[in-house]
């Protein structure tokens, strides 16, 4: 289940039409690439999911964060990634949260999850299990 929530002061005051008005449009770039605000803005492409031999990984492009913002719970065979985070400039409140949860394979080995914060991109490391990796079997 995954949810982004971006609140823009921008269109208050013109109603939820005036919103769906410019959706799917070249606007939606527009909107995103917004950082005027100084929060992350999410991407409408979303995480990356790939998977290697050693280990499945989650990245995601997340400009703006501290380490600290993120919130990454392992529970019930299900991983959750989230971050709030808000800002005050001048009169206006900006805030930014931002949810994704994915159920773990079962060859995933939840102890050894890691995470690292780099150059704007989170990346949540999921090793497999030894006895899912592939081994090469000699004929005697």
């Amino acid at each position: 289940m995954s949810s982004l929530t971006f609140r823009n002061n921008n269109t208050v005051g013109f109603g939820p039409s005036f919103g769906r008005f410019f959706e799917g449009t070249v606007f939606d770039d527009l909107w995103a690439a917004s950082s005027y605000t100084g929060l992350p803005v999410q991407s409408k492409y979303g995480p990356s999911v790939n998977e290697t031999e050693e280990q499945y990984e989650i990245s995601m492009a997340a400009p703006g964060l501290e380490k600290s913002d993120f919130n990454i719970v392992v529970e019930n065979n299900k991983i959750n990634i989230s971050y709030d985070v808000s800002s005050k400039q001048s009169q206006h409140t900006y805030s930014s949260q931002y949810s994704k949860s994915y159920t773990l394979a079962p060859n995933c080995d939840a102890d050894k999850i890691s995470a690292t914060y780099k150059s704007g991109v989170l990346t949540v490391a999921i090793p497999k299990t030894e006895a899912s990796k592939a081994k090469n079997i000699k004929v005697k």
